[in-house]
């Protein structure tokens, strides 16, 4: 292999190691922050969701007024992504009820399509429509009692993030490892 494209692959993953790490970072101590806060976790994150939507907005502002483009949809988005950014803050609590129930739903639509497909395929038929009747159960659980569900989703997610950064440290690593 030629030097050139080997000096290439070496800086796109040198590049790579610098975006990546800060990201896998925060995934894992937010993660932690939402296993040990649970409920307070949420709230905040939901907030932190606001502010980087009235950012956005003033970015789409930015953007229209010093940009070389004269959109009218940027100011619409701005709007739009400027009140959606004060209802995440202002009205965290019920953002947070509003959460559950779309994950809920889609686990709802999720276990309904693995129970319709339990009926097409030929092979695990019992297991995919026992697994997708489960899952309907977890959904109409979450609509239903959404406050005593927010703890186990909460830890649901810290271990997911926790997992996702471990995960991305340990690939960010093997890369380093490669171009050494």
């Amino acid at each position: 292999m030629s030097e050139q494209p080997m000096n290439e692959m070496n800086d796109k993953v040198k590049e790579l190691l610098r975006t990546k790490m800060i990201p896998a970072l925060l995934s894992v101590v937010l993660g932690i922050a939402l296993i040990i806060a649970r409920k307070a976790a949420l709230d905040v994150l939901v907030q932190i969701i606001g502010w980087i939507l009235i950012v956005g907005a003033v970015g789409f502002v930015a953007a229209y007024f010093f940009g070389p483009y004269k959109d009218k949809t940027g100011l619409i988005a701005a709007v739009l992504a400027g009140l959606a950014g004060v209802l995440f803050i202002t009205q965290a609590d019920a953002i947070d009820d509003f959460l559950l129930i779309l994950v809920g739903v889609v686990l709802i639509l999720n276990g309904l399509g693995n129970v319709a497909s339990a009926f097409v395929e030929g092979q695990n038929r019992l297991l995919v429509g026992i697994i997708g009747a489960l899952i309907v159960v977890l959904g109409v659980l979450i609509i239903t009692h959404p406050g005593s569900m927010m703890n186990a989703i909460t830890v649901y997610m810290g271990i997911s993030l926790i997992l996702n950064g471990i995960l991305d440290l340990f690939l960010l690593y093997r890369m380093k490892e490669m171009i050494r």
